[in-house]
């Protein structure tokens, strides 16, 4: 990664590594298998390249990234440029593959999980994001977008936001924490991931409290981090983002027609 070329990583002085972990381990079985016939989510091109190849480069030109790994499959040696970058098999589930994650970086000081959906970041979407949760007290990061900010950066492109009294936000397709907070909140994660499809016990697991304001629009950025700490017992903080690369994930057809058509709009400027 550059930071250890051109010295300006943050965290290099200190003696504090980050390792950035790209989470691609789903099956092609949702929306946009109807797009491509590859295997995996990753693989699906866009703009000529695997989507995931995309990520791949942001990571890999970070200055706040010491290392890069790939929590795939082993065939994406043969679609991928990985000079680098390492690979590993991923888990049977997400929490598994993060969890692989954790387990191939053991000395890291600092993760950095991002999925392999978000072909619009970049290396400076990045360090800017790294380098703000550096600068708040907090030991677990999560980014979120204004929808404001993201209507503003890629009109036309639809995403799904949470109304609250400070506005409405979408969720980042990324997380950022110290070592030791991950695995505290890594066991936590699995009951909620594995409660997903229960509303019930996603009500009991995040707090009807917190169901009723979110419905409501009461709900304050503030009392969302109160609640990620509790759910993730960490100091989590929710990071405002300026940079709308973060959240746009894609998901569907027209999303996957919308961001391909910034790509190639960017690559002909």
């Amino acid at each position: 990664m550059r930071g250890r070329e051109d010295g300006v990583m943050m965290l290099a002085g200190s003696g504090r590594t980050v390792a950035g972990v790209i989470l691609a381990g789903a099956a092609n079985d949702g929306e946009l298998a109807g797009c491509s016939d590859e295997p995996y989510e990753a693989l699906v091109r866009l703009a000529g390249k695997p989507m995931v190849q995309y990520v791949v480069d942001a990571v890999r030109e970070s200055c706040r990234v010491d290392s890069a790994l790939v929590v795939g499959f082993p065939e994406f040696r043969d679609h991928l440029s990985l000079d680098g970058v390492d690979l590993a098999p991923a888990g049977q589930s997400f929490i598994d593959s993060i969890t692989v994650g954790l387990e191939m970086n053991s000395e890291a000081d600092y993760l950095l999980f991002v999925t392999s959906d978000v072909p619009l970041i970049s290396a400076h979407v990045i360090d800017e994001f790294i380098d703000m949760c550096l600068q708040v007290d907090g030991e677990f990061f999560v980014p979120i977008v204004q929808r404001e900010t993201s209507e503003a950066q890629f009109p036309g492109i639809e995403r799904t936001y949470a109304r609250l009294r400070d506005g409405s936000f979408t969720l980042g397709n990324c997380f950022f924490g110290s070592r030791p907070a991950i695995e505290r909140t890594l066991p936590r994660l699995r009951v909620l991931y594995e409660a997903r499809k229960n509303p019930v016990r996603i009500a009991a697991s995040v707090g009807i409290g917190f169901l009723i304001r979110l419905v409501t629009g009461t709900c304050t950025v503030e009392y969302a981090e109160r609640v990620l700490r509790r759910i993730t017992g960490t100091t989590g903080r929710a990071v405002i983002c300026s940079q709308a690369e973060i959240a746009l994930d894609v998901d569907d057809a027209e999303q996957l027609r919308g961001v391909e058509d910034l790509v190639l709009r960017e690559t002909m400027e």
